[in-house]
């Protein structure tokens, strides 16, 4: 199955900061980067003149999806916050919402089928990514609730030892702590992902306790070694 990535782009975008994302961009054309933006664990109240500049320079890329984050709370967040969240974002240039911690069990599922709902009165094609972390239950794959649903969040070393498969086409995998792996090695793990049915996935050597304030070190290898897969059909973001 082709790839795309999905990036937690938490780095604080001084202006050079983010010229790798740029990078991948252009050189991987045919490849989808939701890139999920998180100014202050969520939008805040107003983008700084950085923040500005960055989210209009990524416009200028077709294949750039921008996604901002929310915090959910596994479901115990006022449903209020978490709405004045999602429609902060739609008052800014991106192209949806990334629901972070997100419940798994059927009796919380209603909650994030109404944020689905809403994110729809927002946006036309607006795309919800929820981040259980771990498998839910089936019901949260619905197109109803989400449109892409990370189903794994983990180190890699716990992955090696338990590694879900990938329940639908709309699964996503965020792996970080990862080795700083040769060409060769990144490609074979890329290509136990494509075995395990994911189609949307992140990979860093970047360690706990914040896995994401850095690219990983292998950046430029991830483009190339998604590409050797066919990408995702660009019929998904075009």
């Amino acid at each position: 199955m082709p790839l795309g990535l999905i990036f937690p782009l938490y780095i604080y975008p001084t202006p050079t900061a983010w010229n790798p994302v740029y990078v991948s961009l252009k050189t991987n054309p045919n490849i989808p980067h939701i890139l999920i933006i998180n100014p202050c664990s969520g939008p805040g109240t107003a983008l700084d003149t950085n923040y500005a500049a960055a989210l209009t320079q990524l416009r200028r890329y077709p294949n750039a999806i921008l996604i901002g984050y929310v915090s959910t709370a596994w479901g115990k967040r006022d449903t209020s916050d978490v709405r004045a969240d999602i429609k902060q974002w739609a008052l800014w240039d991106v192209d949806g919402v990334f629901l972070d911690e997100c419940s798994t069990g059927v009796k919380e599922s209603d909650v994030y089928r109404a944020y689905k709902a809403f994110a729809s009165e927002l946006w036309d094609d607006g795309v919800v990514v929820i981040n259980p972390g771990t498998p839910p239950n089936p019901v949260y794959l619905l197109p109803d609730i989400s449109t892409i649903c990370i189903v794994c969040e983990n180190n890699y070393k716990e992955w090696t030892q338990f590694r879900p498969p990938a329940q639908s086409s709309s699964c996503g995998l965020i792996l970080h702590s990862t080795p700083t792996w040769s060409k060769e090695e990144l490609d074979n793990v890329i290509r136990d992902v494509v075995a395990d049915g994911y189609q949307w996935i992140f990979l860093t050597d970047d360690p706990m306790p914040n896995p994401y304030d850095a690219f990983p070190g292998y950046w430029e290898e991830i483009g190339r070694a998604v590409a050797n897969c066919g990408g995702v059909d660009e019929g998904w973001y075009g």
